[in-house]
């Protein structure tokens, strides 16, 4: 999936169902997170069991949905509050398998 750098990632902290398709997917946008599905952002929807991860995104003249379930282990997404914006980088570290609460960052030189 090809993420444009000034596209703002927004992950719905609530499980869903993912049998949800995108006209379910919008719904839960407009209603959970009151947004706008139009808007240039990336709606990310996790699962109860937080093993797959659903991004609807307006696509030039459509919706797209892009779909990973994780084979082993759950993906790490906040889960407190509404919604949580994330970062592009920070996305896919997750996608990947990372738990961002396991890592420290060190101070850039200067």
């Amino acid at each position: 999936m090809l993420v444009p750098e000034q596209i703002e990632v927004l992950v719905c902290t609530e499980a869903i169902d993912m049998r949800k398709g995108v006209d379910g997917l919008v719904g839960l946008v407009r209603e959970l997170l009151n947004e706008e599905p139009l808007s240039r952002k990336l709606f990310v929807f996790q699962s109860k069991r937080r093993d797959r991860v659903k991004i609807l995104y307006w696509h030039h003249n459509g919706f797209a949905v892009w779909s990973k379930r994780i084979q082993h282990g759950r993906y790490r997404f906040p889960t407190s509050g509404g919604s949580v914006s994330l970062s592009r980088r920070a996305l896919r570290m997750i996608l990947e398998g990372v738990d961002l609460n396991s890592l420290i960052l060190t101070k850039k030189a200067a």
